[in-house]
């Protein structure tokens, strides 16, 4: 298995790809920032502020597709309508606009369809969708693949954290070098 697929949503900063949860999730009717955690059965979609979630079986997700605001122009239905509200109406049909979906259709703890609806706001937030949905896709092929797959996510996972540990290490000592210079830059201002 490939570091690259692992390390993709290690990596991923919720706060610099900016991706918004709107609505799919049965009772979970607020907005927030979202983290994905893929592993070899599904991928967990959770709320990076108060911490809800919800776990997607594999085998429960029906569809992943990207839109932006141009092609759920041309294709208004009900479920889109309710997503941009009357303004989907108002949309001109050749305006490239920079807001950007991505669409998780999937079967509930029922068999009913559901659709997940996440929204980028970005103006590359449709490319950041893309390798979403191309890392999970290969992240679910490697690890199918090989029959030590959890043993060696664990392993890759444990070289990315001391890997980040490291680098974070690196940083403190920085500032702490900082530190040390302003405090010898102000006791010789006191002399």
């Amino acid at each position: 298995m490939k570091k690259e697929s692992i390390s993709f949503f290690k990596n991923m900063n919720p706060w610099k790809i900016k991706v918004i949860y709107l609505q799919g999730i049965p009772n979970l009717n607020e907005n927030f920032t979202v983290r994905f955690t893929p592993d070899i059965n599904g991928i967990e979609i959770s709320d990076t502020i108060n911490k809800n979630k919800v776990y997607l079986k594999k085998e429960d997700i029906l569809s992943i597709s990207i839109e932006d605001q141009s092609s759920i122009q041309s294709r208004i239905g009900f479920k889109r309508l309710l997503m941009v509200g009357i303004f989907a109406l108002a949309w001109r049909k050749k305006e490239k606009l920079s807001l950007s979906y991505l669409i998780i259709e999937y079967k509930d703890e029922f068999g009913d369809k559901q659709e997940l609806y996440l929204q980028s706001e970005e103006n590359n937030g449709y490319q950041h969708f893309v390798n979403i949905k191309y890392n999970l896709q290969k992240f679910w092929k490697e690890s199918s693949e090989l029959d030590n797959a959890e043993e060696i996510i664990k392993k890759e996972e444990e070289i990315i954290i001391a890997e980040k540990e490291k680098e974070d290490n690196n940083v403190m000592i920085g500032c702490l070098f900082i530190v040390i210079i302003v405090v010898i830059l102000f006791i010789a201002n006191l002399k």
